[in-house]
């Protein structure tokens, strides 16, 4: 969100117009926008890194992982004026003799899973400490 915020205030910059200081110093004017563009390159560049490499590293799991089921353990749902805004998903699951625990932060939990009830995980044997939630990110 950061990056789009910066985008948009050089963006503004670029039209012309002046970003006021809201305490009374001046803010910024048109003529800086180039420093705006170089604040916005460098935040968003790494950030476009990151984003391919996560989306990269969950195809890849999927691409090459394979399906166990393990119990949820707790869901922590987040709600923010009454409408629920995200949740965490802790769960345990086994493989290869040992028990793991893990987690998933998700934007929603629309399902009505609750703790104790099973889930669908993908995994690799690579990593067997990271594992998603399948239901998740699978288009059914």
């Amino acid at each position: 969100m950061f990056a789009a915020v910066l985008w948009i205030m050089y963006l503004v910059l670029l039209t012309g117009w002046d970003i006021p200081d809201i305490r009374g110093g001046g803010g910024v004017q048109s003529s800086g926008s180039i420093i705006m563009l170089w604040m916005a390159l460098a935040v968003s560049i790494p950030a476009l890194a990151v984003f391919f490499w996560r989306v990269s590293l969950i195809r890849r799991i999927f691409a090459e992982g394979m399906v166990v089921k393990g119990k949820i353990s707790r869901v922590t749902r987040i709600s923010a004026r009454g409408f629920q805004t995200s949740a965490r998903v802790k769960f345990k699951y086994s493989y290869g003799g040992k028990e793991f625990l893990g987690s998933n932060w998700l934007l929603s939990w629309d399902s009505e899973k609750e703790e104790g009830d099973s889930l669908e995980l993908v995994l690799r044997a690579e990593d067997p400490g990271r594992a998603l939630i399948g239901e998740i990110y699978r288009n059914e």
